[in-house]
């Protein structure tokens, strides 16, 4: 998302590329939990889990950043303007 208004406001993104830890694991390992989220209707059992957790729980969704929110379009739309 960030990206995107980047890429809209000046022309160039800045980032850094966090493509391979595996959150979950990195959670666990520190006496937690946690659940990846590949597609939105995982989200409900994600937060269920969650909330039902006693430790901490980490959900790690995994977002397409080359598809914005419409309404975060509209609002980069409106900053431009």
């Amino acid at each position: 998302m960030i990206v995107g208004m980047q890429q809209h406001m000046y022309g160039r993104k800045s980032e850094t590329a966090l493509d391979g830890p595996d959150f979950v694991a990195f959670s666990r390992s520190f006496g937690g939990d946690g659940m990846r989220v590949e597609h939105p209707d995982q989200m409900a059992e994600a937060l269920e889990r969650g909330f039902a957790s006693d430790t901490i729980f980490v959900i790690d969704a995994i977002c397409d950043y080359n598809h914005p929110p419409a309404n975060l379009v509209a609002a980069m739309k409106e900053v431009g303007e």
